[in-house]
Protein backbone atom coordinates (compact mmCIF):
# COMPACT_ATOMS: atom_id res chain seq x y z
CA UNK A 1 0.00 0.00 0.00
CA UNK A 2 1.43 3.36 -1.01
CA UNK A 3 0.95 6.31 1.30
CA UNK A 4 1.22 9.86 0.01
CA UNK A 5 3.54 12.14 1.94
CA UNK A 6 3.33 15.89 2.18
CA UNK A 7 7.10 16.32 2.23
CA UNK A 8 10.29 14.45 1.48
CA UNK A 9 11.22 12.79 4.80
CA UNK A 10 14.47 14.63 5.46
CA UNK A 11 16.32 13.90 8.69
CA UNK A 12 15.93 16.57 11.37
CA UNK A 13 19.42 17.96 10.78
CA UNK A 14 18.54 19.02 7.20
CA UNK A 15 16.21 22.00 6.78
CA UNK A 16 12.98 20.96 5.07
CA UNK A 17 13.21 21.85 1.38
CA UNK A 18 11.04 19.92 -1.07
CA UNK A 19 13.30 20.98 -3.94
CA UNK A 20 15.90 18.57 -2.50
CA UNK A 21 13.66 15.56 -3.21
CA UNK A 22 15.55 14.43 -6.32
CA UNK A 23 18.94 14.90 -4.67
CA UNK A 24 18.02 13.23 -1.41
CA UNK A 25 18.35 9.71 -2.77
CA UNK A 26 21.12 7.18 -3.06
CA UNK A 27 22.44 5.98 -6.41
CA UNK A 28 21.45 2.43 -5.56
CA UNK A 29 17.87 3.08 -4.39
CA UNK A 30 15.57 0.52 -5.95
CA UNK A 31 12.14 -0.59 -4.82
CA UNK A 32 9.74 1.72 -3.03
CA UNK A 33 9.48 1.00 0.68
CA UNK A 34 11.79 3.16 2.74
CA UNK A 35 10.35 6.00 4.73
CA UNK A 36 13.72 7.78 4.61
CA UNK A 37 16.81 7.56 2.44
CA UNK A 38 19.82 5.83 3.98
CA UNK A 39 21.88 8.98 4.57
CA UNK A 40 25.25 7.20 4.82
CA UNK A 41 25.06 6.44 1.10
CA UNK A 42 24.07 9.90 -0.10
CA UNK A 43 27.66 10.81 -0.99
CA UNK A 44 28.21 7.87 -3.33
CA UNK A 45 28.24 8.76 -7.02
CA UNK A 46 28.26 6.34 -9.94
CA UNK A 47 31.94 7.22 -10.48
CA UNK A 48 32.83 6.49 -6.85
CA UNK A 49 30.92 3.20 -6.97
CA UNK A 50 32.91 2.17 -10.08
CA UNK A 51 36.17 3.12 -8.36
CA UNK A 52 35.28 1.01 -5.30
CA UNK A 53 34.27 -1.91 -7.53
CA UNK A 54 37.70 -1.87 -9.19
CA UNK A 55 39.30 -2.61 -5.82
CA UNK A 56 36.58 -4.37 -3.81
CA UNK A 57 33.51 -6.49 -4.26
CA UNK A 58 30.21 -4.59 -4.06
CA UNK A 59 26.93 -6.12 -2.94
CA UNK A 60 23.58 -4.49 -2.30
CA UNK A 61 20.78 -5.35 0.09
CA UNK A 62 17.26 -3.99 -0.05
CA UNK A 63 16.58 -2.08 3.14
CA UNK A 64 13.43 -0.28 4.12
CA UNK A 65 14.64 2.44 6.46
CA UNK A 66 12.07 3.46 9.05
CA UNK A 67 11.48 6.87 10.57
CA UNK A 68 12.48 5.34 13.90
CA UNK A 69 16.07 5.76 12.73
CA UNK A 70 15.88 9.41 13.70
CA UNK A 71 13.63 8.97 16.75
CA UNK A 72 14.95 9.69 20.23
CA UNK A 73 15.40 6.61 22.40
CA UNK A 74 12.74 5.84 24.98
CA UNK A 75 13.04 4.06 28.32
CA UNK A 76 11.12 1.11 26.84
CA UNK A 77 13.85 0.66 24.18
CA UNK A 78 16.53 0.55 26.85
CA UNK A 79 14.51 -1.85 29.02
CA UNK A 80 13.46 -4.24 26.24
CA UNK A 81 16.70 -4.07 24.25
CA UNK A 82 14.61 -3.75 21.08
CA UNK A 83 14.01 -0.98 18.55
CA UNK A 84 11.65 -0.17 15.74
CA UNK A 85 11.66 -2.87 13.07
CA UNK A 86 13.16 -2.25 9.63
CA UNK A 87 12.57 -4.76 6.85
CA UNK A 88 15.14 -6.13 4.44
CA UNK A 89 15.49 -8.43 1.45
CA UNK A 90 18.72 -10.21 0.54
CA UNK A 91 19.27 -12.21 -2.64
CA UNK A 92 20.94 -15.62 -2.40
CA UNK A 93 23.97 -14.45 -4.40
CA UNK A 94 24.49 -11.60 -1.92
CA UNK A 95 24.21 -14.04 1.00
CA UNK A 96 26.94 -16.11 -0.67
CA UNK A 97 29.17 -13.04 -0.92
CA UNK A 98 28.54 -12.27 2.76
CA UNK A 99 29.45 -15.83 3.67
CA UNK A 100 32.64 -15.76 1.62
CA UNK A 101 33.80 -12.30 2.72
CA UNK A 102 36.61 -11.95 5.22
CA UNK A 103 35.99 -8.21 5.57
CA UNK A 104 32.64 -6.45 5.29
CA UNK A 105 32.20 -2.69 5.13
CA UNK A 106 28.62 -1.66 5.81
CA UNK A 107 27.30 1.60 4.44
CA UNK A 108 24.93 2.84 7.11
CA UNK A 109 23.67 1.74 10.48
CA UNK A 110 20.60 0.05 9.00
CA UNK A 111 22.97 -2.10 6.94
CA UNK A 112 24.85 -3.01 10.12
CA UNK A 113 21.62 -3.98 11.88
CA UNK A 114 20.60 -6.08 8.88
CA UNK A 115 23.95 -7.85 8.44
CA UNK A 116 24.27 -8.64 12.13
CA UNK A 117 20.65 -9.87 12.27
CA UNK A 118 21.11 -12.08 9.22
CA UNK A 119 24.23 -13.54 10.78
CA UNK A 120 22.35 -14.28 13.99
CA UNK A 121 19.40 -15.84 12.15
CA UNK A 122 21.32 -17.70 9.49
CA UNK A 123 24.41 -18.33 11.60
CA UNK A 124 25.02 -21.86 10.35
CA UNK A 125 24.67 -20.89 6.69
CA UNK A 126 26.61 -17.62 6.89
CA UNK A 127 29.45 -19.19 8.91
CA UNK A 128 29.87 -22.14 6.56
CA UNK A 129 31.41 -20.70 3.40
CA UNK A 130 30.96 -24.05 1.67
CA UNK A 131 27.19 -23.92 2.10
CA UNK A 132 25.51 -23.32 -1.24
CA UNK A 133 22.95 -20.70 -0.30
CA UNK A 134 20.15 -20.83 -2.84
CA UNK A 135 17.34 -18.99 -1.09
CA UNK A 136 16.67 -15.27 -0.97
CA UNK A 137 15.58 -14.08 2.43
CA UNK A 138 13.13 -11.42 3.55
CA UNK A 139 12.79 -10.36 7.11
CA UNK A 140 12.98 -7.53 9.56
CA UNK A 141 15.28 -6.53 12.35
CA UNK A 142 14.55 -4.88 15.65
CA UNK A 143 18.05 -5.49 16.99
CA UNK A 144 19.33 -2.78 19.33
CA UNK A 145 23.10 -2.54 19.04
CA UNK A 146 24.70 -0.75 21.95
CA UNK A 147 27.74 -0.94 24.23
CA UNK A 148 29.27 -4.42 24.61
CA UNK A 149 27.66 -5.77 21.43
CA UNK A 150 29.88 -8.35 19.74
CA UNK A 151 29.99 -7.67 16.01
CA UNK A 152 30.10 -10.90 14.02
CA UNK A 153 30.11 -9.85 10.34
CA UNK A 154 30.70 -6.11 9.97
CA UNK A 155 34.33 -4.95 10.13
CA UNK A 156 34.07 -1.36 8.83
CA UNK A 157 31.33 1.24 8.89
CA UNK A 158 30.56 4.21 6.65
CA UNK A 159 28.07 6.45 8.42
CA UNK A 160 26.77 10.00 8.31
CA UNK A 161 25.45 12.31 11.00
CA UNK A 162 24.13 10.54 14.08
CA UNK A 163 21.90 12.65 16.30
CA UNK A 164 22.41 12.66 20.08
CA UNK A 165 20.03 10.40 21.97
CA UNK A 166 19.34 8.09 19.00
CA UNK A 167 19.91 4.39 18.52
CA UNK A 168 22.21 5.02 15.56
CA UNK A 169 24.58 7.05 17.72
CA UNK A 170 24.69 4.21 20.27
CA UNK A 171 25.35 1.72 17.46
CA UNK A 172 28.20 3.87 16.15
CA UNK A 173 29.67 4.21 19.65
CA UNK A 174 29.44 0.43 20.14
CA UNK A 175 31.20 -0.09 16.82
CA UNK A 176 34.11 2.08 17.90
CA UNK A 177 34.19 0.43 21.31
CA UNK A 178 32.94 3.22 23.54
CA UNK A 179 31.47 6.71 23.68
CA UNK A 180 34.91 8.08 24.53
CA UNK A 181 36.52 6.57 21.42
CA UNK A 182 33.70 7.88 19.23
CA UNK A 183 34.08 11.40 20.61
CA UNK A 184 37.81 11.39 19.69
CA UNK A 185 37.04 10.64 16.04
Amino acid sequence: ELVAAQHVPLPPYIKQNDELAAEYQTIYAQPIGSKAAPTAGLHFTDALKKEVQQKRDWAELTLHVGLGTFAPLKDENLQSGRLHAESYEVRADVLQKIAASEHITAVGTTSVRTLESIYALKNRQIKDIKTDIKTDIKGSTDIFIQTNFTFQRVNSLVTNFNLPGTSILLLTAAFFGSDAKLIKI
